[in-house]
């Protein structure tokens, strides 16, 4: 990540989006308040989405903690490879 002090903000916004896309920014005020400035790629965003599902969640929970064991021979049975 780098870090782009801004105590003369002579870089235009347009600029620090563009290397932005490159690489995660950290920029710096005066008084040495730090923020980040990263493009969000479309997976990154659907995965945060996702989190936020609380439904979904609970749901990923549950199916998560099932211990159900199918035989290899009973699915064999229900795929029909007997």
């Amino acid at each position: 990540m780098k870090t782009v002090p801004l105590i003369d903000v002579l870089a235009p916004l347009a600029d620090l989006l563009e290397q932005a896309q490159e690489e995660a920014l950290i920029l710096q005020t005066p008084d040495g308040k730090e923020f980040i400035l990263a493009a969000l790629d479309d997976f990154a965003h659907e995965v945060e989405l996702t989190r936020q599902n609380p439904a979904l969640m609970a749901l990923l929970d549950r199916r998560g903690h099932e211990e159900s064991i199918v035989k290899l021979s009973s699915l064999k049975a229900q795929l029909g490879l007997d």
